[in-house]
């Protein structure tokens, strides 16, 4: 058995928006965030890899996980342009990884109500949006 560096694109360029104008969670059931992982290495590290816009009304980082695990957090831009993309990457155990179906939550996050810039018109979550979502894992094959 060999162990190959592979990877599965959750999310391509057309981004998902979570919050008030979009998707409350982005979470179990949902096909669009559902991904399919065959014969993964559950002893060796895997990484998400995404882009994030919003963020910026926010005083807390989001929670995100896979199959109802907490892999990490979506860090915010308190105060940066809302319509810049960010790259972030989150670090992970394999074990959390399933062979077969695997699922993505993301959940909207409530706004800083204390900054007068947005107004009381804004909403209750701060609208944020994720694209180029792609899990990074190891998995092992047959060598010839």
């Amino acid at each position: 058995m060999a162990n190959v560096a592979d990877f599965v694109v959750i999310r391509g360029e057309t981004p998902v928006r979570i919050g008030d104008s979009g998707n409350l969670s982005w979470e179990v059931g949902e096909l669009q965030n559902r991904f399919n992982i065959r014969d993964p290495d559950i002893r060796r590290d895997c990484f998400l890899a995404f882009m994030v816009r919003g963020l910026t009304q926010v005083h807390e980082d989001v929670a995100v996980k896979i199959n109802n695990q907490h892999v990490g957090t979506i860090r915010r831009y308190y105060h940066a342009d809302s319509r810049n993309w960010f790259t972030q990457t989150i670090h992970f155990l394999g074990e959390i990884l399933n062979n077969g179906y695997n699922e993505l939550q993301v959940d909207a996050v409530q706004r800083d109500f204390t900054d007068e810039r947005y107004g009381s018109d804004s909403g209750v979550f701060d609208d944020f949006e994720l694209k180029n979502i792609v899990c990074h894992f190891h998995r092992e094959t047959e060598t010839e």
